[in-house]
């Protein structure tokens, strides 16, 4: 992950001798939060998708670590290291999306997840167009974004354009599913993020989306409220 400039996405397989399931705890050691794992937790076998996100971050060399908690086995853990600026390559300055990641969720035979929306902004107007990818081996084509091509509007200095993210409404079986958003725009390439949960305990996350703090080492929290039958819980990270 050398020379990068914009969100990069690598996939993960968790797996074990016996079924049982994992946690992913990430850590950096400066920088803020530019690791994230998707979905942090879950049944061995699943597909994470590994996030590194240099937006914001000056040039320099960046590194961090999964820690990788399979219930039985122990933990294990992934060293992961970001080179910023590398190579003279283009920066970002300017572009962006906020919130960079988002959740969605919702319970079996209920209503779909209202849609969330995202920000896109460049430091002009400029033209973009943007595609959903998704996990090999995952369900595909269960999101949808809108517009998925257009221009941003503003003045020099300022542009934007909202976008919308949401399920398609079709009949998905319970689990965990994740998917990209990779928006091209003036040469970048932005990366966002979905994790959508289909339980019949039923997901909360507060907030719904969220933007990884400007300041470095700043620690956010997203809180996950579980309701439903026998699985009321809440837990905050």
């Amino acid at each position: 992950m050398s020379g990068q400039t914009t969100t990069i996405v690598n996939s993960l397989t968790i797996t074990s001798t016996t079924p049982s399931t994992f946690s992913i705890i990430p850590t950096t050691s400066s920088g803020g939060n530019w690791l994230a794992a998707i979905p942090a937790s879950g049944n061995t076998g699943t597909i994470v998708q590994i996030t590194t996100n240099p937006a914001g971050l000056p040039n320099g060399t960046y590194t961090g670590n999964l820690s990788v908690v399979v219930w039985g086995p122990g933990t294990r853990n992934v060293p992961v290291t970001m080179t910023v600026g590398a190579g003279g390559g283009g920066g970002t300055e300017g572009y962006g999306v906020s919130p960079n990641r988002v959740f969605l969720g919702y319970q079996p035979g209920g209503s779909f997840p209202q849609n969330q929306g995202i920000i896109l902004s460049s430091p002009s107007p400029q033209a973009y167009t943007a595609s959903i990818h998704y996990p090999v081996g995952q369900q595909q084509n269960w999101l949808f974004a809108d517009p998925l091509s257009g221009a941003t509007v503003g003045t020099p200095g300022s542009a934007q354009i909202p976008i919308q993210l949401g399920v398609v409404p079709t009949s998905l079986p319970q689990g965990f599913y994740t998917a990209t958003l990779l928006i091209s725009i003036s040469g970048q390439t932005l990366l966002v993020p979905v994790g959508l949960s289909i339980q019949s305990c039923g997901f909360s996350f507060n907030p719904a989306s969220r933007t990884a703090p400007a300041t470095p080492d700043t620690v956010g929290s997203l809180s996950v409220t579980a309701s439903g039958s026998n699985c009321a819980r809440t837990a905050v990270r």
